[in-house]
Order: structure tokens, then C-alpha cells, then sequence
């Protein structure tokens, strides 16, 4: 019994190590096409031979705008107010495929094609440090010594003693 009960604390364990280690989504990238190429986009596809070729690679796959409500910044439509966005969001997209394929590999067969302005991997994002201190907003100096950014960096082992 205490040697199932071992290996069942082995394999979970093992599984969150590897969890804390991947750094990207498997079978995920996002790519933002060149703007060269906007009359060929819409919510759902992209319709670039080059694109097309390397997603034919990719067995089934799933193309999303990551931002479906915005609009071309350089559309006068689209301007709210006369302010212009200074970024365009609305080229950017979210691939889904199935194919056993590295992201990394996906995404450089992607930047390839000369029709993306980037490829990349869908990064997962790792929360930052924040002390559980119900006072903290009260607490200047933390900004003043830039504490928050140290804390995203390394929390400590809780070892050593800084006394003052």
C-alpha cells in the first residue's frame, strides 16, 4: 500500500514539474499577417496560398482572429473621435492544429511564407508575485524600492533574515 500511495506522489509530482516547465500551448501559434495581405483576411480564414501551404502541413486546423471586433486602424470608419489606434490588432490571428508538429517548427514553416509580419508560439502566461498583505497599498516605500518588480523576478526561499 505505501508503495502505491509513493508512486501515485511520484507521478504527481512529476506531472506539475512538467506542467511548470512548458512554456507554450502544444498544438497552438499566433501569427499576424502583413497588411499587404488584409483583403484576403476575414473572421475565420486566411486566404494566402503561401499561408494555406503550411496549414496544409498541419493536419486539421482552426484559424480565429484574436481581436474579431477591431477594424483596420487606417479605416477613417474606424477611427473613434479622429484618434487613430497606433497598433493594428485586427491582423492578428490564433492558429489550432493537430498534426504532432512543435509550435516552434509551426511557427518558423509560418514566418516562411513571407506573408506574416511575425509567427510565434501561444506563450503561457505566468502569474506575477503579489504579497497576500490586505495593507499593502499603504505601504509607499514598497514602490519606492521597486519591490513588485524584484517579487515578479524571485520571491526568496524564506532561509535568510534581512533585519534592519
Amino acid at each position: 500500500m505505501r508503495w502505491l500511495l509513493g508512486l501515485i506522489l511520484i507521478l504527481c509530482f512529476s506531472a506539475s514539474m512538467t506542467a511548470q516547465t512548458r512554456r507554450f500551448q502544444e498544438g497552438q501559434f499566433v501569427l499576424k499577417v502583413k497588411s499587404d495581405f488584409r483583403g484576403n483576411c476575414d473572421l475565420q480564414s486566411i486566404d494566402v496560398l503561401s499561408i494555406q501551404d503550411v496549414l496544409g502541413r498541419l493536419g486539421e486546423v482552426h484559424v480565429s482572429k484574436k481581436f474579431p471586433n477591431q477594424q483596420d486602424p487606417n479605416d477613417n470608419r474606424s477611427a473613434t473621435n479622429s484618434v487613430k489606434a497606433k497598433t493594428d490588432l485586427s491582423l492578428i490571428y490564433d492558429v489550432f492544429y493537430t498534426a504532432k508538429v512543435s509550435p516552434i517548427k509551426a511557427a518558423e514553416w509560418m514566418s516562411s511564407t513571407g506573408a506574416v509580419e511575425y509567427a510565434e508560439p501561444a506563450f503561457i502566461a505566468k502569474p506575477l508575485g503579489v504579497p497576500n498583505d490586505a495593507l499593502i497599498g499603504k505601504q509607499w516605500h514598497l514602490a519606492a524600492i521597486k519591490a513588485y518588480d524584484a517579487w515578479d523576478l524571485n520571491t526568496g526561499t524564506g532561509n535568510k533574515t534581512v533585519a534592519i
